[in-house]
């Protein structure tokens, strides 16, 4: 997704007891909430720590982390190393941080695991769209031809990943005119190895980091990788988050649906009714299709996925757009761990189409499906 084709809206900064109460923290637990800019969109961390120090230093081990694998994977920065990897496209292999080369891999990942919904390589035809919007023209069957014909995930090429210093990778795209795009996933990735950089901070006890509206969240209880709970001696942490769907027919970011996620989460929400393109006097979504190079058009307006991990969420979400209520339903089910809400367009009001295990995490039956007026809000 990019920076405006997703609008999770987070509501509250945590429910720290049960649900509609909505008390502070405890007194003895200190927190921090810093607002920043990254990868053209706002950022809000917030941290929940023993102490004020703790929260601080959590809080910049997130920033810092978010900023440098912002200016990495920036295709719009020449001097990103991703902006490298595109201009020596049909070349050699290009020298390339741990970092980046990790995001390449799991991009490749996700394309896979979506059937190709979701794919890295629609910078060939983001240019091409753009383009043509500037020239007020649709494009080309020749075109859009072209442009799939460099879709292939294959020939993105990286090694040295297992084992290299950071530095030591390398990456190649093997045919001359591909290009890469992460924006479907980098926000998501990028919020959860922020979240990675403050769960290794001893004394946090909670914390968000949401970019532009991928939100990851975790709080104190939830078992990591190793099975070791979490909590610390004082006793377990485990409140939920509050986050927020937005209406996708409501300009004034009216929350349809809110939702409570506890433990280690991502949420993220993909829509196609903020950006579009303009050609012609009619607009075309932003989202694109790698599998026929045009713009998304069906009668999904937006998909929220919840996920243990953030680049998989975002990935997934983008790919709910391209598929379909059917096949995007499909797809969350098959996947363990995913639980998604897909919202359809269905005689002048939203038909929701939920996952199975969905409903902990919102009221979905609640859904307002009508019409709305501009300003309303749910209580």
């Amino acid at each position: 997704m990019t920076p405006m084709q997703r609008w999770l809206t987070l509501l509250a900064s945590a429910l720290w007891c049960a649900a509609g109460c909505g008390t502070a923290a405890p007194e003895d637990v200190a927190s921090a909430t810093s607002d920043f800019s990254v990868m053209d969109t706002q950022g809000r961390i917030i941290v929940y720590a023993d102490t004020s120090a703790l929260c601080s230093a959590a809080r910049e081990a997130a920033m810092t982390r978010t900023e440098a694998i912002a200016a990495l994977l920036n295709r719009y920065d020449p001097a990103s190393e991703l902006s490298a990897v595109n201009r020596a496209a049909g070349g050699p292999p290009v020298p390339v941080s741990r970092t980046t080369a990790r995001a390449i891999a799991d991009a490749k990942r996700l394309c896979r695991l979506s059937g190709g919904a979701f794919n890295p390589l629609v910078g060939s035809l983001v240019g091409l769209w753009k383009r043509c919007e500037a020239e007020q023209r649709l494009p080309t069957e020749e075109e859009i031809g072209s442009a799939l014909r460099v879709l292939n995930i294959d020939d993105v090429e990286v090694a040295g990943l297992e084992g290299a210093a950071e530095g030591r990778a390398t990456c190649r795209l093997a045919r001359t005119g591909m290009q890469l795009d992460l924006g479907g996933m980098a926000k998501g990735w990028a919020a959860q190895e922020a979240m990675a950089k403050i769960r290794r901070c001893r004394g946090v006890r909670a914390a968000l980091v949401n970019l532009g509206g991928d939100g990851v969240c975790w709080s104190e209880g939830d078992r990591g990788a190793d099975g070791a709970e979490t909590a610390a001696a004082g006793g377990s942490w485990r409140r939920p988050w509050r986050f927020g769907v937005q209406d996708p027919r409501s300009a004034g970011r009216r929350v349809l649906l809110p939702l409570e996620v506890a433990g280690a989460a991502a949420v993220v929400t993909s829509g196609n009714y903020y950006r579009y393109w303009e050609i012609g006097g009619r607009r075309y979504s932003h989202i694109l299709d790698p599998r026929t190079g045009q713009p998304v058009d069906s009668a999904v307006v937006s998909a929220t996925v919840i996920h243990p991990d953030g680049g998989t969420a975002d990935a997934l979400a983008t790919a709910c757009m391209v598929l379909g209520v059917r096949d995007a339903m499909a797809l969350l089910e098959r996947l363990p761990g995913a639980e998604g809400l897909i919202l359809e367009a269905s005689e002048g009001g939203l038909r929701p189409h939920p996952t199975a295990g969905f409903a902990r995490y919102g009221r979905v039956k609640n859904l307002d499906s009508g019409p709305v007026s501009e300003g309303e809000v749910l209580p």
